[in-house]
C-alpha cells in the first residue's frame, strides 16, 4: 500500500467535498474532475459541465453535506455521508456511498448508491452512520481485504452460511435498520419474507487500514439488487455498514431514484480476523 499515494487521494477528496458539496462552486469543482467524467448515476450525465450544472441544483436546494467515514487506495476513493435538503434524489435526507476513481491525479468515474436518512435508530440502537471511524491497523489493510474477499466469496456469493462464524463476530454490530446485533440476525436477514437475498457478483473492492469497502449485484427475490458494503475489522473479526438499491444503467430513465444507484465498475477485482457488520436498509 502507498502510503503517499492514498494521502494525496484523500486530499484530493477534501478539496473535492469543499468545492462540490460545502461551498457549492460548479468551476472550482470542475478543476478537479476529468472533462470527460463518468457517471453512473442514471439522473446525471457523464461529463464535466454535466456536474457543474448539477453543483448548481444542488446550492438552490440549500444542500448540507457531512463525511463519517473516508477510505482510499491507489486507485479509488471510498466515502459514507449524511446529505440534507436533496429533493433531487427523491428523499430530502440522504445517506450514501460515493466512489470515485482516481485517473491522472482528478476523479474520473463515480459510482453511488442512496438511501432515506431516517431519524431514528434500529433496535439496537445504532442509526445509519454511528459507530467506529477510525483508521487503525494500517499494516493489516491487506490481511483485512483477504478476510473479506474470502467471506463475500464463501459465505455470500457461495451460499456457504455454515461458515459465517468463520468470518463474523457472534456480536456483530448491525446498522441495519430493521435488524438487530449478532450474527444469528444477519444470518436470518438473508431471506426477506418468502425472498431470498442473493449475492451473485463483486465488481470492486477498496481496502484501507480496518474497513474494506465492496461493491456486488445481486438480488432480492427477482429484483436485480447492487449491495454496497462497508465492513469494519477487529482482532481478525468484522463489523460491516451497508446500502442496497436497485440495480440501474445510466441508460435507464430517472424514476424511483431514491433506492439508490448501481453501474458496473470499470474492472473486477477477486479476492485473515473476523467481521462486525454494520448495514443499513430501509
Amino acid at each position: 500500500m502507498n502510503s503517499k499515494s492514498i494521502t494525496k487521494n484523500k486530499g484530493l477528496a477534501g478539496r473535492f467535498f469543499k468545492a462540490a458539496f460545502l461551498d457549492c462552486d460548479g468551476e472550482a469543482s470542475r478543476k478537479l474532475i476529468t472533462d470527460e467524467y463518468i457517471q453512473h448515476n442514471p439522473i446525471v450525465p457523464s461529463g464535466a459541465q454535466a456536474f457543474v450544472e448539477l453543483v448548481s441544483v444542488l446550492k438552490e436546494q440549500d444542500m448540507r453535506f457531512s463525511n463519517h467515514r473516508l477510505i482510499a487506495d491507489e486507485k479509488y476513493i471510498v466515502s459514507h455521508n449524511a446529505v440534507e435538503n436533496v429533493p433531487i434524489t427523491g428523499f430530502q435526507n440522504v445517506v450514501t456511498f460515493d466512489v470515485w476513481r482516481i485517473e491522472g491525479g482528478k476523479l474520473a468515474e463515480h459510482w453511488d448508491n442512496v438511501t432515506e436518512h431516517l431519524a431514528r435508530t434500529n433496535p439496537s440502537g445504532h442509526t445509519q452512520t454511528d459507530g467506529f471511524k477510525d483508521l487503525v491497523d494500517l499494516d493489516k489493510t491487506e490481511a483485512n481485504k483477504a478476510l473479506v474477499l474470502d467471506f463475500v466469496r464463501t459465505v455470500l456469493i457461495e451460499g456457504t452460511h455454515s461458515r459465517f462464524a468463520d468470518y463474523v463476530s457472534p456480536d456483530v454490530y448491525q446498522h441495519n435498520m430493521k435488524m438487530t446485533d449478532g450474527l444469528d440476525a444477519w444470518k436470518a436477514s438473508l431471506t426477506i419474507g418468502a425472498e431470498n437475498i442473493s449475492y451473485d457478483k463483486l465488481h470492486l473492492c477498496v481496502a484501507e487500514c480496518n474497513f474494506v469497502f465492496t461493491i456486488s449485484e445481486g438480488s432480492i427475490g427477482d429484483k436485480a439488487m447492487s449491495f454496497y458494503d462497508l465492513l469494519r475489522v477487529d482482532d481478525s473479526e468484522t463489523s460491516n455498514l451497508s446500502a442496497v438499491g436497485p440495480v440501474r444503467s445510466s441508460e435507464t430513465a430517472p424514476v424511483e431514484i431514491a433506492d439508490g444507484f448501481y453501474g458496473p465498475a470499470p474492472l473486477e477485482r477477486h479476492f485473515d480476523g473476523k467481521v462486525y457488520w454494520l448495514a443499513y436498509w430501509n
